[in-house]
């Protein structure tokens, strides 16, 4: 017989529709109780909404926190990668150098075993021709005082005589 069709409001914005039906009249006092319980109603739904939009968030919230917690992890990883190359790199650097020191030190001893050799190759060729030398004299020498001196080691008066006047010893 009655039909009471009510709008369910919440700060002026229509949340939802209800519509009743008696077989009697609605009364003042049943329409006023209506009017306040579709207001409750209003408030209980927008209460609703926004737990269901604070459940979406934190689900989201959630989500976005393991997420950057697995990209933490990874960045963690690689960063201890890196850590770990740069310490090989660190150890590589100082075994080159200690490399370095090492052909340093060989090569500076190769110099001086080069200096050396020279020195000695020096000396070796001033031998040689001081020796050379001597053997010129010898050659130069008269044949009476070269046969003698290489039968004796005595010489003669004459072989004295005349390596003295050439100023030459025998």
């Amino acid at each position: 017989m009655n039909i009471v069709i009510l709008p369910v409001l919440f700060e002026g914005q229509v949340k939802a529709v209800i519509e009743l039906a008696s077989f009697s009249k609605f009364s003042e006092i049943h329409q006023s109780f209506l009017d306040q319980l579709t207001e409750s109603i209003g408030v209980v739904l927008h209460t609703i909404a926004a737990n269901m939009q604070t459940e979406y968030l934190r689900n989201q919230s959630q989500s976005l926190t393991a997420e950057l917690q697995a990209q933490q992890e990874e960045l963690k990883k690689t960063n201890d990668r890196l850590e770990q190359q740069a310490l090989n790199l660190q150890k590589s650097e100082a075994l080159l150098k200690s490399k370095q020191d090492e052909l340093r030190a060989a090569n500076e001893q190769l110099q001086e075993k080069a200096r050396q050799l020279s020195e000695q190759m020096h000396q070796v060729e001033f031998r040689t021709a001081r020796s050379s030398r001597r053997a010129r004299r010898w050659k130069r020498r008269p044949s009476s005082c070269r046969s003698r001196r290489a039968t004796s080691r005595s010489s003669s008066p004459t072989c004295r005589t005349s390596c003295a006047r050439r100023s030459t010893a025998c």
